[in-house]
């Protein structure tokens, strides 16, 4: 009885190679695509909370500043998305007219680079500021100042992420070691397969190409 065994050729040596870094590159693009749907998701449920708690507090803290605190964490959404995407004229036109003050509107114009980081601040300065009567007062009231700041924290978790890219001198070498492996496959397969050796080629190769660049895509994704 012989053990069957793999034949010592190039492509048969380095493909368990091949399968680590291509597994590398596809975990550690979704690890950053996850981690980034997970701020997102804080954004989401630290708006929610506070427009509840502004609900719940309007008659303390008052009705047109209730409603301001919503347009701001409103506008912090649309910056915070720009800030690490591309600047919009039309959005930036409805942030600046529609969520903002004429004031706040041009105090926002000279954060040309830091635009979700002064609308962050200033949704703390309003709450800050808030009346301090009634039964929004001491926890309550910390609580409701700790959100807005947990609102504006996502900021430094979002740029750590776009600013902390897969280094590219990783993703060529992978896409240099597949094409190698890829070229030197057919000259292992012809002898055992013949023709088929062309089709089996093709289908490998797609099949390779389609997980790296499915793991440049993820990388990519903002």
């Amino acid at each position: 009885w012989a053990i069957p065994t793999e034949p010592s050729t190039g492509p048969g040596m380095l493909k368990s190679a091949l399968g680590y870094l291509l597994v590398f590159r596809t975990n550690s693009a979704y690890n950053r695509f996850w981690e980034g749907r997970k701020i997102w998701q804080e954004v989401v449920d630290k708006s929610r909370q506070l427009a509840r708690y502004m609900v719940l507090y309007e008659q303390e803290i008052g009705t047109e500043r209730a409603r301001q605190v919503i347009r701001l964490v409103r506008a912090y959404c649309l910056t915070l998305k720009q800030h690490l995407t591309s600047y919009d004229a039309t959005e930036t036109k409805y942030i600046e007219e529609e969520l903002l003050t004429k004031e706040e509107a041009e105090s926002l114009r000279s954060w040309k680079r830091a635009r979700p980081l002064f609308i962050a601040g200033r949704l703390e300065m309003l709450l800050q500021h808030s009346p301090f009567e009634g039964i929004f007062r001491g926890e309550d009231r910390l609580t409701v100042v700790g959100v807005a700041r947990d609102i504006g924290g996502t900021l430094a978790s979002c740029e750590r992420i776009v600013q902390t890219p897969i280094p590219l001198n990783y993703a060529r070498h992978t896409s240099r070691f597949l094409t190698l492996w890829i070229m030197l496959l057919p000259v292992t397969m012809v002898g055992d397969l013949g023709w088929l050796a062309l089709p089996v080629t093709a289908f490998v190769t797609w099949a390779f190409f389609a997980i790296q660049e499915i793991g440049l895509v993820i990388g990519r994704s903002r």
